[in-house]
């Protein structure tokens, strides 16, 4: 059974997959032209990354007989209903790399914990690959 410090770290990381820009683009109607068809595929591919990393967590925590609380999405969120993909990306960088933070943060808090410190450190592998995934998406084509 783990420590009630281990599911919480464990739980903010539910949280991170969960309520990321990404997975709220999943409930939002972003403008897109024909030529964003590669955009809202990388972020069909990165919210249904982060889903599942959610839930293998989740079931960690679950399976170690902690209690899943998870969080809401950032108020500001609504604020990126019909904004061009071209801002969104920007914006999902920018939060891709605070996410990494936090993500970098919980690696360290799980130190004396090795299994979660794996799925931990699965996630961040994930989070730094969608940040590749994002960057190229900004550069120029040509």
């Amino acid at each position: 059974m783990a420590s009630a410090e281990t599911i919480a770290i464990l739980n903010r990381l539910v949280t991170i997959h969960r309520c990321s820009l990404a997975s709220y683009m999943k409930f939002a109607c972003p403008w897109s032209a024909e030529t964003n068809g590669q955009i809202l595929e990388t972020l069909a591919a990165i919210t249904d990354d982060h889903a599942q990393t959610a839930d293998r967590i989740a079931s960690f925590v679950l399976e170690q007989g902690g209690i899943l609380a998870t969080g809401d999405f950032p108020m500001e969120f609504p604020g990126y209903h019909d904004v061009s993909l071209s801002f969104l990306l920007d914006q999902l960088v920018t939060r891709q790399l605070a996410d990494m933070d936090a993500i970098k943060t919980c690696v360290e808090d799980l130190q004396m914990t090795p299994m979660a410190k794996a799925l931990a450190e699965e996630a961040l592998g994930e989070s730094k690959a969608h940040l590749e995934l994002l960057e190229e998406l900004k550069q120029p084509v040509g």
